[in-house]
């Protein structure tokens, strides 16, 4: 598996998957819904702290976006892996994506139909 490295703020970032920031995509979880910073296959960065959450936590999730005037979405587990408080953000990491969750993502990123 390859990674990318992109520079960000000064200082290199080594990951699997290029993160996307055009394309805002919302996450709701417990009930509240938030908007992304910046996603991948890999994961999702949101604006807001997720209240009593803490480092690690599982928790479900509904990622979904709009790409071609059509409305996407999956439910998934993601792992959160940084709180920002001082930024007022969190990031998760999605677990275990099954194949028609990728084919989401993916359909979210090229715009491209999914497959049946």
């Amino acid at each position: 598996m390859s990674t990318t490295s992109q520079k960000s703020a000064g200082a290199y970032e080594y990951r699997r998957d290029r993160r996307l920031s055009l394309l805002r995509l919302t996450l709701e979880t417990d009930g509240v819904e938030y908007n992304s910073f910046d996603w991948s296959l890999g994961g999702i960065r949101i604006e807001g702290i997720i209240p009593q959450r803490r480092l690690e936590d599982n928790l479900t999730v509904v990622v979904s976006g709009e790409r071609k005037g059509k409305l996407l979405s999956l439910e998934t587990t993601a792992m959160i892996v940084r709180i920002n408080h001082d930024d007022g953000e969190t990031a998760l990491r999605f677990v275990d994506l099954s194949m028609e969750n990728l084919d989401v993502l993916e359909a979210l990123i090229t715009g491209r139909r999914i497959s049946s």
